[in-house]
């Protein structure tokens, strides 16, 4: 499980790429990595808003939104081993760190559990590290 020095890392990656960046898009579609919520309703409060912050309640990081008019917060876990990775719009790392020893090529997410798409075309990915592409 990630400590909190691996929480800390992943929540100035956030406050350092993603704030003030429009969201266009999100990718909720994994049931697990979205629970409680319904496919769709992460995606649904988040779009057209934007991260305006990025906090740290020990193993928990909170992303406040400017999401329409209600108070919207991204609750995000690592999980056992996640990452955050922050990668521009040809889809080369820009934050975050090899998280696959270098086998990824640019623009594959495909191993991306949860993606917010912001309208520079740059993603925020929450990637599993135990989860590999074949090399």
């Amino acid at each position: 499980m990630p400590e909190l020095p691996e929480v800390e890392s992943a929540r100035a990656v956030i406050e350092r790429k993603a704030l003030w960046r429009p969201i266009v898009e999100v990718d909720d579609s994994d049931s697990y990595v979205s629970r409680p919520h319904a496919p769709g309703e992460i995606r649904h409060a988040l779009l057209g808003g934007e991260f305006i912050g990025a906090l740290r309640r020990g193993k928990s990081i909170w992303c406040p939104t400017g999401a329409s008019t209600d108070d919207v917060t991204l609750g995000i876990h690592l999980g056992m081993s996640g990452k955050i990775v922050i990668a521009d719009a040809n889809g080369a790392e820009v934050d975050g760190g090899d998280y696959w020893e270098g086998r990824r090529q640019p623009g594959d997410y495909r191993w991306a559990r949860f993606t917010v798409t912001f309208a520079d075309g740059g993603r925020l990915m929450l990637v599993p590290q135990s989860l590999r592409p074949p090399p």
